[in-house]
């Protein structure tokens, strides 16, 4: 049995898990989550939302309805990630189940990283990894750049692959054979030639730092090249005429008209969901602009607000209501779906945190990056690449590249409509 609750008399309104197996096992920990217990349906163990209005009249209601759709979008996600932990451990301990529930204690929560310089280098592969995370934290304010929690996390799940093929690995193994056995063992692990690529360049990389301190590492790594892996499929774009059915169509829900409106915006200014969903009315400039610093790259921009980014913003008399990433990614494909882009088509889904690549329909595959692609798809060939590298912040060509999916048809196509259009004027 699985229940989550509130103790009685609990100052911190901490909503707690409990999990029995009949006489044998009785466990009861507490969650990342807390709560008003006015506020908390016992029944469905979640956020009330006989509370939450249904046609809001202000910003304060749609911030309440906000918060009770997070917090319940939340708990479920915990719920089903729950589930799938307990279905994969026969034996359940307190131990087990608490290191479950501790990497969800909060979203915004920073990897904690020891600022300790080790005086001894680590040998295993496992804590060298560790060891490598330390450093960079150490010196990022000296040379090296500032490790974000992107690539924290992504470092960590190389080391617990790592330790899945050998946990006492050396990082003076790491050489040609190891590349061998990595991509062998990646592709009957069902990941993309993509993936394991990226994966080696980070254990490159982790290797060429230890030759840095002196380990006496392999001379094979040194040699490594890769070649880039190309996806045999397109990565889904809204078009114009797409985007026209989005914008016309009548919800009734209001929280889809606004996720609806964020991504319109999106599709025409060209920025990250990490900094879209954060632009405010404190950020415009001159009135034609918006004025903001790109989280990551840490980069000051300016961009002109498009036509379509301004008859939002009269919509609201600013811009939209606020609501988080996670919120959007999960409102945008019920938006598609409801448009009807229902169409057979090639990509990738993320299926229990690994990406799938089958036949899907388009709405399956609509996440928030779909509006840096489609605005670099659909404006690249109107304002050449110095000013779609100057919007997007991208900063080489090959990276523009990655979110053109263009086809070589439609860009014959384009070439032609501008030949035609220039012809027209001789």
């Amino acid at each position: 049995m699985v229940k989550l609750f509130i103790r009685k008399n609990h100052s911190k309104k901490r909503i707690s898990l409990r999990y029995c197996e009949g006489r044998k096992l009785d466990i009861v920990l507490a969650t990342p989550f807390t709560i008003d217990p006015k506020n908390w349906d016992a029944s469905n163990e979640c956020y009330d939302v006989s509370i939450r209005k249904k046609y809001p009249k202000n910003d304060l209601e749609r911030a309440q309805n906000n918060l009770i759709d997070e917090f319940n979008l939340k708990i479920e996600e915990f719920k089903i990630n729950l589930q799938r932990f307990l279905l994969h451990n026969d034996k359940v301990t307190s131990k087990s189940l608490q290191h479950f529930i501790n990497p969800l204690k909060s979203e915004k929560e920073k990897i904690q990283i020891k600022k300790i310089i080790k005086t001894r280098i680590p040998l295993l592969m496992k804590d060298f990894i560790e060891y490598y995370i330390a450093e960079r934290d150490n010196q990022s304010h000296l040379h090296m750049k500032e490790l974000s929690l992107g690539s924290v996390k992504a470092y960590r799940k190389i080391k617990e692959k790592i330790a899945a093929i050998n946990p006492s690995l050396k990082v003076t193994d790491i050489n040609d054979d190891f590349r061998k056995t990595y991509t062998i063992w990646g592709k009957e692990n069902n990941y993309s030639d993509h993936y394991i690529v990226k994966n080696l360049k980070y254990i490159k990389t982790f290797v060429e730092y230890g030759k840095q301190k002196g380990l006496p590492v392999s001379q094979d790594v040194a040699n490594w090249s890769f070649i880039n892996i190309k996806k045999d499929y397109y990565d889904p774009t809204l078009n114009e005429d797409e985007l026209n059915i989005i914008e016309n169509y009548e919800f009734d829900d209001p929280q889809l008209t606004v996720a609806r409106d964020w991504l319109i915006l999106g599709c025409h200014c060209g920025q990250r969901v990490s900094d879209l969903l954060q632009f405010t009315e404190s950020k415009v400039t001159d009135e034609d602009f918006i004025e903001f610093t790109q989280k990551k790259g840490d980069k000051k921009i300016a961009i002109y607000m498009f036509p379509e980014v301004k008859k939002i913003r009269e919509k609201y008399n600013g811009f939209p209501p606020s609501m988080t990433d996670q919120r959007f990614n999960l409102q945008i494909k019920i938006v598609a779906k409801k448009c009807g882009l229902t169409e057979k088509i090639i990509g990738g889904k993320m299926i229990d945190k690994r990406k799938v690549v089958g036949e899907y329909e388009k709405w399956e595959l609509i996440t928030s990056h779909i509006c840096r692609r489609s605005f670099v798809t659909n404006y690249r060939y109107k304002l050449g690449d110095d000013t779609m590298l100057y919007i997007t912040g991208h900063t080489s060509i090959k990276m523009l590249d990655q979110y053109d999916m263009r086809t070589p048809l439609i860009k014959a196509k384009q070439v032609k409509a501008v030949v035609d259009e220039k012809l027209k004027n001789i």
